[in-house]
């Protein structure tokens, strides 16, 4: 409720129709206006305790899924739910038969993927001499790193760039074609949230490839509160990285991720 008006997301709810439902069932009713009260408080507390974070979303994610359109923040408790702790992903480069392992926690908008993705891919593999960087040109600058990690403001100036596109592992065609913009249906957008990265045999999968202009972002996080990391772990195998390339094109697709929350 804002301003004495009660909202359903963002769609007003008549004042005649929930004055109605106030009178039919006020405990209800007032259970409805309580829900952003207490979904606030648990956002709250969940960005500032990653451990409880990781153990809330096997319980509260299904109940709150049938809900993420009644309330905003209950949307927003949906979205922080499904930020991926301590997870493995996999980033394939299909034009050079690179792929590369990482460590990933935090992330909840695109700008942050795009970021941390390129700068681990930069910094390589803690203790790994002689790294050569599967993305051209230098990382992403101090401000976007730390407005993406948490270790800075909520938002920085300027935009950021980053050098590559990402795709869901579902781009890439029986040729082994590396996905461009004929891939709009699988590409990882400036609008995406991380877990609009389909998984593939346990693991997240972005595929670098190429579109036809370039994204800015604004750096800013979603949540203010709420640190994030992403580390390169080690380099995949060229055989692996054929494996995975000629398995992505026999496997069924995973389909459309829910806009805005994408996948468990």
């Amino acid at each position: 409720m804002r301003d004495g008006r009660c909202y359903v997301r963002e769609r007003q709810v008549p004042p005649e129709q929930f004055d109605s439902l106030l009178q039919e069932d006020p405990r209800a009713a007032q259970s409805f206006l309580a829900l952003d009260k207490f979904c606030i408080a648990l956002i709250s507390s969940l960005t500032r305790a990653p451990s409880l974070l990781k153990n809330a979303a096997t319980s509260l994610r299904s109940p709150l899924g049938g809900l993420h359109d009644v309330a905003q923040y209950t949307y927003f408790l949906d979205r922080l739910l499904r930020v991926p702790m301590g997870e493995r992903w996999l980033i394939i480069d299909p034009i050079h038969e690179r792929g590369f392992a990482l460590q990933v926690s935090g992330l909840a908008n695109a700008f942050q993927v795009y970021a941390l993705v390129h700068d681990a891919l930069v910094r390589g593999p803690k203790g790994c001499d002689g790294w050569t960087a599967p993305v051209a040109g230098p990382g992403p600058s101090t401000e976007v790193v730390a407005v993406a990690r948490g270790d800075g403001p909520r938002n920085g100036r300027g935009v950021y760039v980053p050098p590559f596109t990402l795709f869901r592992w579902s781009a890439v065609t029986a040729d082994r074609r590396v996905p461009d913009n004929d891939c709009v249906d699988h590409w990882y957008s400036n609008s995406a949230v991380p877990a609009e990265l389909a998984h593939f045999e346990g693991n997240r999968v972005g595929v670098i490839g190429e579109f036809g202009w370039k994204m800015e972002y604004a750096p800013s996080r979603e949540f203010s509160s709420l640190q994030a990391s992403v580390e390169a772990t080690e380099e995949l195998d060229r055989a692996e990285v054929e494996r995975l390339l000629t398995a992505f094109t026999t496997a069924p697709s995973p389909g459309q991720p829910l806009p805005g929350v994408g996948w468990p």
